[in-house]
């Protein structure tokens, strides 16, 4: 995920739970989020428009993971899942980065 597809999600969070909530600032942060909209590529919102959120106050937003690559080998490198601080996801990360 690029940068900007990440500051476009975690604001989207953000306006969504004020949304929920019935706060006005949802609007300013919706408008404030076209400008980042159109700067995305054809693929991010390929990937936007795929996605299943779910809103709830204590639960993250749920979207579906690509396909996992094919491995040369048949053994694929070891994965630890880490919660993304932005947006709330669990994001599968080679242990080797995993702090």
């Amino acid at each position: 995920m690029n940068v900007r597809l990440n500051a476009y999600l975690a604001l989207e969070r953000v306006m969504l739970l004020l949304d929920e909530s019935g706060d006005e600032v949802a609007d300013a942060i919706r408008d404030q989020m076209d400008v980042l909209w159109y700067a995305l590529t054809v693929e991010d919102h390929a990937f936007l428009d795929t996605r299943t959120i779910c809103v709830e106050d204590s639960k993250p937003l749920r979207i579906p993971l690509p396909q996992p690559p094919t491995w040369a080998s048949s053994t694929p490198p070891t994965t630890t899942l880490i919660r993304n601080r932005d947006v709330g996801l669990l994001v599968p990360v080679p242990s080797e980065y995993a702090a």
